[in-house]
C-alpha cells in the first residue's frame, strides 16, 4: 500500500527539521560551515578540542542523509505517475536515492577522516 501524500509531506517537513538541529549545533560549537575555509590544523584542533558531543553530532548530521534515500523514493513515486510515466519516476528515485547514498558517504568519509587525523596529532604531541 503506498504511502499517503499528506504523511509524505509531514515525514519531509520532520526530515527538513531533523537535518537543521545537527546543522544548527555544529553551527553554534563548530562554526560550521565557516570553519571549513580555515587551515586544516586550525580545524583540527577544534575537532579534537570538541571531543565527543562533536563526534556524535557529525554523526548525527551524517545519518540524517540516510533519511533522505527513503525519502527521495517517497517523493518521486506516486500510483499516478507510475502508469503515466514509469520511466521517468524510476529514474527520479535512483537519482535521489543516489545523491542521498553520495551524501552519506561524503559525510561518513568527513567524520571518520577528522577522527583519525586529529587522533594521529594528539598521538604525535601535536
Amino acid at each position: 500500500m503506498p504511502i499517503s501524500r499528506p504523511a509524505t509531506g509531514l515525514a519531509a517537513i520532520a526530515l527538513a527539521i531533523a537535518f537543521n538541529i545537527p546543522f544548527s549545533i555544529l553551527a553554534s560549537t563548530f562554526s560550521y560551515p565557516d570553519i571549513l575555509r580555515r587551515p586544516a590544523a586550525e580545524v583540527l584542533g577544534l575537532f579534537s578540542a570538541g571531543g565527543s558531543p562533536l563526534v556524535l553530532t557529525w554523526y548525527a548530521f551524517m545519518l540524517v542523509a540516510l533519511a533522505l534515500v527513503p525519502m527521495s523514493v517517497a517523493l518521486a513515486i506516486t500510483p499516478q505517475r507510475l502508469l503515466t510515466s514509469p520511466g521517468r519516476v524510476v529514474g527520479a528515485a535512483i537519482c535521489g536515492g543516489t545523491s542521498a547514498s553520495v551524501m552519506l558517504l561524503v559525510r561518513a568519509r568527513t567524520v571518520i577522516r577528522s577522527i583519525m587525523f586529529s587522533t594521529s596529532r594528539i598521538s604525535a604531541g601535536e
